[in-house]
This record gives C-alpha cells, structure tokens and sequence, in this order.
C-alpha cells in the first residue's frame, strides 16, 4: 500500500481560462480512506483521473508512495480503478472478469484463480462466478467491478461514484460493505462522489472542491462543526445550513431586530457585514408570545423521525426559506404562527467579504 501526495498539482486544458484543477495541495496517508466532494464541475473525477495518468499534469506533481508519477506510464502506478458505469464485459462470467486483468500481465492459471477465489469470499460472491453481467443486479455488478481490483492487489484504489447507479436502499448497504472492505483490506483508497452523505459515513477525511479549488480537508466532524468558509458550510450537512447577513454592532449580531451574542472571533472582518450560519437542528420552537423572532411556518416535511419546518420570519422577509428541524413528536403544522429560539453556542460566522470563517 501507499500514500498518495499532491504537491501543487495543476491541470489545465488548452483554451480554458482557468485550470480545472489548481494548485491542489493533499496528503491522503498509507492506508486512510478519503472522499473528494464538491458539486458538479468541481473537479472531482478529473483529480482520479490525474493520480491514475489518464489526464496530464500541467504543473506540480504526485506522488504515490515516495515515487513521482508524472512521468509514470497509467500501466506502471500500480492503481486500480472502479468506476461508475461497472465496466464488466459481457460476454465474460464474474469470473473471467475479476481475473481478466490478471491474464494480461501474464499472471499463471493458479494464482488467477487463487486471487479470484479470495476477492470472491472477501466480496461474498462465489455463488455467481459462473453467471454474467447481465444476471446479476447492480449491487452485484458493483461488487464484481470491486472484486477486479481486488484481485490486482494494488498500492491505491481509485473509486469514481461507484453508487450512484444503485436505488437508495441499495446504496446505504453498499456503502457499509465498502467501508468494512477498505478497513479489513487497510488499503489506501480514493473516493470521488457528489453525494455528501455518502463521504461523511464513509470516509476518514474528506477534501471538499469548488471551481477547482481545494476549499478544505478534515474529518467528517472537523467540516461540520468548523466548516473553513461559507461554502463548505453550506455543501456539508442535510438540510443546509441556513446563513443570513448580518451586522456587528458591539458584542452583538443584529440581523434585522433580531440580536444575537457575538462569539469570540479568531479574526476580525474586513467589513461590518457578515454572514451567520446556524445549522436548521440548533434551533427550538416557542410559543410566539415568548420570543422576539416570530415565524410562519410555510411548509412542513415530515421524514419520519424528525420534521422540517420552512419558515419566513416576521421583519425579515428578505431571508427568504428558513429552515430548521424539529423532533417529530412537536406539533407544528403549515400555517402555524410560533416562536424560535436559537442556541446561540452554535453560531458560524463568516466574513461579509471572503466568505472566509471569523470564529
């Protein structure tokens, strides 16, 4: 196994104004599972793409282990790739696909079926290595698409939105199989989706793009609790956090009439504007008599174990959807004029100006 390094590494196509990928500074350690995320464009497949020599740096490098790859062939890094679409053959049984691979280095008949047949109980798949691609169900397909890499036993794995082709209920159980797989296997693994649940329950770390642009690394809690700027605060959680503008004036937040306690800030605005976060789970409902933040509810989902009620708030009509969740058991229903409070332990405060974050 081995740790992969970015080291300012920078990719842009002829033409383009910008680089696609720029400057990317990452270190993802020997054996750690980490999660690229950002929204479409961002440049998540094409950072796979990069570690794996399917697109050409332009500038810095990388390195797998203690080796530049740069100026590796795709052939000589030692990286499996799995990606989206499955890719199986489909005239090739589960197993001639999971040994495919190892017939073209030329590996002998025995150890091909000796590795197959591991990856094949490591993956719970030897009831199907006789069938074909086109008898087997997603979930299935996936695993065999798994178990090919598996096979090769190499230094990284490379996953590219391996389930997003998967139904919902499908996907929570992949998830977890994947992630038991990477920790028994302890391989280094990089995993690019769109999807943020799937990288918070996934991953040791996670690196969040927009543009780009590596906006922050940290653990799924680091990036929750202390999202680094106004964008991955937003990008991370379900539902979003809702962020407002505000002003400072003394040791208070003013957003309309509404005060809120400054917390202690680690750097000063560049503006007396500023942007305050708070997440929708932070907040609790009131009778309207017993606040001074009066509310609507709008609209409200009920997901079973919690609701979301969409908000608009008196005085402050330009806020737009406030969102905030509620145990399922409060009775609050659309059209319900109530109170809010919010714990005020929980505000994220960024500057008006760079988005960047102040507390």
């Amino acid at each position: 196994m081995a740790a992969i390094t970015f080291d300012k590494a920078t990719l842009q196509y002829p033409g383009n104004p910008r680089p696609t990928i720029n400057n990317m500074d990452l270190e993802i350690r020997d054996g750690e599972f980490v999660a690229v995320v950002g929204p479409s464009g961002s440049g998540k497949s094409t950072t796979l793409r990069m570690v794996a020599g399917l697109e050409k740096l332009t500038g810095g490098e990388i390195f797998i282990g203690d080796v530049p790859a740069s100026t590796l062939a795709p052939s000589k890094r030692d990286v499996a790739m799995v990606f989206q679409s499955y890719a199986l053959y489909p005239h090739m049984t589960v197993a001639e696909n999971m040994a495919f691979a190892l017939k073209m280095q030329n590996i002998k008949k025995d150890e091909q079926d000796r590795r197959v047949a591991e990856a094949s109980r490591l993956l719970d798949l030897d009831q199907y290595l006789e069938r074909y691609p086109k008898a087997l169900s997603g979930g299935q397909r996936q695993r065999v698409a798994m178990g090919r890499a598996i096979v090769r036993d190499p230094q990284v794995f490379l996953l590219d939105e391996p389930l997003s082709n998967l139904d919902a209920k499908l996907r929570v159980s992949t998830r977890a199989e994947i992630s038991q797989l990477q920790r028994r296997l302890n391989t280094t693994m990089l995993y690019v989706t769109h999807d943020q649940t799937e990288a918070m329950t996934m991953a040791d770390r996670i690196a969040v793009l927009e543009g780009g642009n590596m906006q922050q690394v940290g653990t799924p809690e680091e990036l929750y609790m202390q999202p680094a700027n106004a964008f991955v605060a937003t990008f991370i959680g379900t539902p979003s956090m809702n962020l407002v503008t505000g002003t400072i004036e003394g040791d208070q937040i003013a957003i309309g009439h509404i005060h809120l306690p400054l917390p202690v800030l680690k750097s000063q605005p560049t503006a007396d504007r500023v942007l305050v976060g708070m997440r929708p789970e932070n907040f609790r409902l009131v009778s309207a008599e017993e606040s001074s933040a009066k509310a609507r509810a709008e609209y409200v989902e009920n997901f079973g174990a919690d609701k979301y009620v969409h908000l608009s708030i008196d005085g402050l009509n330009d806020l737009g959807d406030f969102l905030i969740r509620v145990p399922n058991t409060t009775k609050v229903m659309q059209g319900d004029v109530l109170g809010i409070e919010f714990d005020t332990k929980y505000i994220h405060l960024f500057d008006g100006e760079t988005k960047e974050r102040l507390n």
